[in-house]
């Protein structure tokens, strides 16, 4: 029997130590995207088991709007797997994981917003943003054929390219 995308997840993404706001609608919508893109995801990026995501990609060879990308891809597989109550950043914890100053945030998410690569949702006075399903594949796959070629961009997530 094949495994589901929680023991997957569990098994192949997850780091371990020693060794909300989203709708069901929306977790179900991203189920076949995460499952589809575990392969991808495994390459680029590590979840823990306290919900914690970490690019393994050299983080100087990404630009801002790449790394929260990635960011975001992971969390939604944290959210997923149940390490996460919620896929959804804000600003203050993207500028503190990645090490952005959020001026730079506002920007990229701008960015983002503009090509509906992100979605916002309103928490109390906070707003905070998810990646949009669409945009997992997009952005794991571009990922992937840059690395191989040695070269690192989002080119498709941006509006003047």
């Amino acid at each position: 029997m094949e495994k589901s995308l929680k023991e997957k997840i569990l098994n192949e993404l997850t780091e371990k130590e020693g060794q909300g706001a989203v709708s069901q609608e929306r977790i179900m919508a991203n189920y076949n995207i995460l499952d589809k893109n575990l392969e991808l995801a495994k390459k680029l990026i590590t979840i823990t088991e306290e919900g914690k995501v970490k690019i393994l990609i050299n983080k100087d060879k990404l630009n801002d709007l790449e790394k929260i990308a990635l960011y975001l891809v992971g969390k939604a597989y944290a959210k997923h797997q149940g390490f996460t109550e919620s896929e959804y950043a804000t600003y203050d914890e993207l500028s503190s994981e990645l090490n952005i100053p959020k001026k730079s945030i506002g920007t990229e998410i701008r960015e983002l917003r503009y090509k509906e690569k992100v979605i916002p949702c309103r928490i109390g006075r906070k707003v905070v943003y998810a990646i949009a399903p669409d945009a997992i594949e997009l952005a794991l796959k571009d990922f992937d054929v840059k690395a191989a070629n040695n070269f690192i961009g989002l080119g498709k997530l941006r509006r003047h390219e």
